[in-house]
This record gives C-alpha cells, structure tokens and sequence, in this order.
C-alpha cells in the first residue's frame, strides 16, 4: 500500500471551538472529536495519545492496514483486558466519522462513575453499536465498579475482532498484534522483530542520564510510578526532518533484546492480566 503523510501540529484550544460550537469539556474526548473532523484531509488518520514515540524507525504504519473493509482499527492492550482509545487508525469515512464523534460524545451519556474516562466509554459504545445490552452500565461509582465493568464488557465481546454494520467494519487486532504498546511492561527494552511505537513516555516520569541531573533527582524520580529510562541516546533532532522521513535515531545497545526475550516478558505480562482478569469476572453476580 502506498501512503503519502504529512506533518501537521494542531492547537486544539481556541479557534476549534468556536468555530465547531462544540461543549465537550474533558481533553480526553475532545480529542476524538477533532479526530472525526480531521478525517477529511487524509485517506488514513492515526490518532496518537502525547506519551507516544517510535522506537523502531524501520517499521511502517501501513503494515497494520490490511482488512479492507475496516474503518477504524482499534487494539487490545497487553496488561489488561481494556480496547485502547490511546490510539487507532481510521479511514476518511463517513462510518469513521461518526464513530469517533460518538466517542466524544459519551462524556454526556455516561454515569457520574465513568466521567472523564475514554477507555470505559468506548466498552460502552461498543456494547451500544453492537449489542443490545445496558443494564451493565448501572453500577456504583467506584474505580473498582469500572474494573467490573470493563471484565463485563470483555465477556460479551468475547474473542471477536471483526465488528460490522452492513460492510463497515470495526477492526479490532488482538493482544500483541498492534503497532503500540506500553514500554513499562518490558522496562524500555525492546527487539527490532516486533517492536515499533512505544507509550507511557511521560516526560514527567523519564529517570534522566548522569548528564542531565545529579543523583539525588535520578533517585527521586526512580520512585515515582510509573518512571521509565529512555531507551534512545541523546540527539540533536529537527522537527523538519519528519518531513521527507530521512532521519534515523540511535539508541543504547543495552535495551535491545532477542524476539524471544521479549516474548518471555510480554508472556509474563499477560498471563498477570489474565489472571486478574479472571478474579474480577468471579466478581460480575454482585451486580446483577
């Protein structure tokens, strides 16, 4: 398949309001708002959350776009039983459009339990669009009642990852199969077989090098949760250069890892979720 990209910075307060007349309050939701009316400048938009980098610059977006009748591509995140709303592919389609918009619009329909969290939203719009189920939505406002319900939301779907209304699709790819994962499950280290784009780099949390800082903010910011070393070395990088797509990075040697250590890692990872997964399902009769 071949793509043309280009490189846009967008400033999302201001006239984007006034101009779309839109309410929506949290950024989280805005932001799939602006997505849906962006749609119409590129056949493909890849929505990215602001923790994300590419690790691996040898990998390709269009790799990951291979069913024909998709309109959005969604992910299973690793480490729990969530679909990611921190970032998808969608096509220049009026489904897509839609779908998005609906995701923005769920700030005004959820429970004061859910307010503010995309990522239970779009449990609930995928129930909404494609089951005929809500009773699930009433339960009491705790993060833990969020844990259920999402476990809930999980079971209907169960292992499907084809979503269809007539001959538009929702994909949704499977644990490991995405373009994207959180960097922390593996400790920043990563292998050029499988890896390619990385979140959870908030810079906020990133353990600087002994060129940086001193020892004392080293140490200090190893304790917060969820701190993270950059696998990248230092560089001089111009934005520019993303547009003809010529830069390469370097990166320290010692986080790279085989294909089969990383799979270790990722397994461990996952068998962890899916054992937590399990004990909030034992907890799914309380509420019904």
């Amino acid at each position: 398949m071949d793509m043309d990209f280009d490189w846009k910075e967008l400033t999302i307060i201001g006239d984007f309001y006034v101009k779309t007349k839109i309410t929506l309050i949290h950024i989280k939701f805005l932001g799939h708002c602006i997505t849906s009316n962006l749609l119409k400048s590129h056949e493909w938009t890849l929505f990215l959350s602001p923790d994300t980098g590419i690790i691996n610059p040898h990998r390709l977006i269009e790799d990951f776009i291979f069913y024909k009748n998709a309109n959005i591509i969604f992910y299973d995140k690793i480490h729990n039983w969530e679909i990611s709303s921190e970032s998808y592919l969608a096509r220049n389609t009026t489904f897509a459009k839609d779908f998005l918009l609906k995701l923005a619009q769920m700030e005004f329909y959820l429970s004061q339990s859910f307010h503010g969290s995309v990522n239970e939203a779009i449990h609930w719009l995928f129930l909404q669009q494609f089951y005929s189920n809500s009773s699930i939505s009433q339960l009491s406002p705790s993060d833990y009642d969020l844990e259920v319900f999402k476990a809930c939301s999980r079971q209907i779907i169960g292992e499907r990852h084809r979503f269809c209304i007539n001959t538009d699709c929702i994909l949704l790819l499977p644990k490991r199969k995405a373009w994207i994962r959180n960097g922390l499950m593996s400790g920043s280290k990563w292998s050029t077989e499988s890896d390619f784009m990385f979140n959870g780099w908030k810079e906020s949390y990133r353990i600087p090098t002994f060129d940086e800082s001193d020892s004392w903010t080293r140490a200090s910011r190893r304790l917060l949760s969820p701190a993270w070393y950059s696998p990248l070395a230092p560089m001089v990088f111009e934005k520019k250069s993303c547009n003809n797509g010529t830069i390469l990075w370097k990166w320290y040697q010692s986080f790279l890892i085989s294909n089969s250590e990383l799979n270790k890692l990722l397994n461990d990872v996952q068998i962890k979720a899916q054992q937590d997964y399990l004990k909030t399902v034992s907890l799914i009769p309380n509420y019904l």
